[in-house]
């Protein structure tokens, strides 16, 4: 049977085949009576190239004809649109794909105009709902005609997307009881009339995103969420007791975004839930958690009892060391398991303000987008107030193992010491982290950071820290250039050996008793350089020596004895 039919497709493509070539020729020979066949006559070609032209359009309308025929035949163009709409629904669990594919069958814009709303109203007699308002695309007498028609069928939103400059009728319209309503995007423009939305009885919302609009954050319509977005809210936000009972209620969020929510000098005190009064909040498919310029009681509830190790995206300021005093702290866990989904990551650590950043490469980023819209890539973005060496060191040691590529950024006070004394600049960063990132391939002091007590453990304390360091960079960190040499002169005579040589004489490239890679580039000044070649030059062996830009201070000479 099957070989049948082979045959019986083949006989038909080739008498199709012969039905082409015949038709073409016989098109071909009308032309070149009608027009002529000369190819050197501009005038011919062109009517040449227009009745190809001619010919194609035919062919293409008649193809769009016999597609439309063809796909008339499918059974799903017999179904009611409404029944359409619910299989849609149930197969495509995707937020994104609900609204930007359903708009065309189940929205309603003000922006597109009454007539059209209600029209589709008629179509779609029965199904879901999509309701977009924004008032800055409609003039106010369509927006009362809109939200007078969309009122009607509130017993069937299924999302609302409300935004621009809202005033009180705008709001009354999103306080219109819509019970089975999953998706709330309410966005007011920021220096309008900041309100609370109160929320009619219904089914548990799934998705919201609020702008400058708060919520009644305690309604059991809030328990159950999968996205929450809380943007620019300077009053009525949630209590760190609300907060924790909204999202200990809602296991399945998986987008949790708190950001610009300060509201006074006031916020800055931490009055939050204190660790161990409360049960940790479980969310095992939150993958996304952005938290930024907030309350300092809620960023504590949040560092300290959210419990997760699925985040892989993670944006968040003002973390303390306290939040990482042990590995098995929630927020340790949870910076530790996004940080080791990453491939590179920098550690950047401030003299000036004892403050650590650590940022993936590339870094964690979410648009400002709503919710079913917004992009976001994997990684870390987060700052670490420190404030001591002690500090950093906790850090560190919490986030242990890391696993990643680290490079090390260490920024200094930006000055060396007055006068010609050997003093080094002074550091807070406390050498013993480096104990913590076994990691680390590259090192850069700038800005005149003090790297004498970083290099002293390095050849001191510590000889096998940071086997994998293959680049250091050191900006000038001593008034006087031969006190600098002696400090790199010390670290790569224990670092390298001073006759550690392999077979042949050749350099090895990891000293195994120690089991560290040997250094491959070196950036210092050049004044420290022409020292070190001057009476260590076998140091730099295998070395790639390049000069920093910022040159060393150049000690007078000390006066003639008198």
């Amino acid at each position: 049977m099957a070989e049948s039919q082979a045959e019986s497709s083949t006989a038909l493509a080739q008498r199709t085949q012969e039905i082409v070539d015949r038709t073409l020729g016989t098109f071909w020979r009308e032309v070149n009576d009608a027009i002529g066949n000369t190819y050197d006559n501009r005038e011919e070609l062109d009517l040449q190239v227009r009745a190809l032209e001619l010919l194609q359009g035919e062919i293409r309308a008649r193809t769009t004809r016999l597609n439309s025929l063809r796909n008339n035949l499918v059974p799903i163009h017999r179904l009611p649109v409404e029944l359409l709409i619910q299989i849609f629904l149930r197969t495509f669990n995707s937020l994104h794909w609900k609204i930007e594919t359903n708009r065309h069958l189940a929205s309603i814009s003000a922006s597109r105009g009454v007539p059209r709303a209600t029209l589709v109203l008629k179509k779609n007699p029965g199904g879901p709902l999509i309701v977009r308002l924004d008032t800055r695309k409609a003039t106010p007498g369509i927006q009362d005609e809109f939200m007078a028609v969309a009122v009607e069928e509130a017993r069937r939103w299924q999302s609302i997307v409300v935004q621009g400059p809202l005033m009180t009728k705008h709001f009354d319209f999103l306080e219109t009881t819509a019970p089975v309503l999953q998706d709330l995007f309410a966005f007011q423009v920021k220096g309008n009339l900041e309100k609370r939305l109160e929320l009619g009885e219904g089914r548990p919302i799934v998705n919201v995103d609020v702008h400058c609009i708060s919520l009644p954050w305690d309604s059991s319509r809030l328990a159950g969420l999968k996205t929450l977005q809380i943007r620019r809210l300077s009053k009525d936000l949630p209590t760190s007791e609300q907060l924790h009972g909204m999202l200990s209620a809602s296991p399945q969020l998986s987008w949790l975004r708190i950001t610009d929510c300060l509201n006074g000098p006031s916020d800055l005190v931490d009055t939050g839930v204190a660790i161990g009064t409360k049960p940790l909040i479980s969310l095992p498919k939150l993958d996304t958690l952005i938290i930024q310029n907030i309350p300092a009681s809620l960023r504590r509830l949040l560092y300290t009892h959210i419990d997760s190790t699925n985040v892989t995206c993670l944006v968040a300021d003002k973390a303390e060391s306290d939040h990482f005093a042990s590995p098995n702290l929630p927020f340790s866990t949870l910076v530790r398991t996004c940080l080791n989904a990453t491939s590179d990551v920098v550690f950047t650590w401030r003299d000036t303000d004892g403050r650590l950043t650590i940022g993936s490469v590339p870094l964690a980023k979410v648009s400002n987008n709503w919710i079913p819209w917004a992009t976001r890539s994997a990684g870390v973005d987060l700052n670490v107030d420190a404030e001591s060496g002690d500090g950093l060191g906790e850090v560190l040691r919490a986030m242990s193992p890391i696993t990643p590529a680290v490079t090390l950024l260490l920024l200094g006070q930006g000055s060396l010491p007055e006068g010609p004394g050997g003093d080094s600049a002074r550091t807070r960063f406390s050498s013993d982290s480096l104990d913590h990132l076994s990691t680390i391939k590259t090192i850069r002091c700038t800005q005149n950071f003090d790297a004498a007590p970083l290099l002293r453990h390095m050849w001191e304390d510590n000889p096998s820290c940071c086997p994998e360091l293959r680049e250091l960079e050191l900006w000038p960190w001593r008034a006087d250039e031969e006190l600098m040499a002696n400090d790199v002169r010390e670290f790569l005579s224990v670092r390298h050996g001073t006759g550690d040589g392999g077979e042949n004489g050749e350099e090895e490239d990891e000293s195994p008793e120690r089991g560290v890679k040997r250094l491959e580039k070196l950036l210092l000044p050049a004044g420290v350089h022409e020292r070190l070649r001057a009476t260590s030059e076998e140091l730099l062996a295998g070395i790639e020596v390049v000069h920093t830009s910022e040159p060393a201070a150049v000690v007078p000479p000390p006066p003639p004895a008198v």
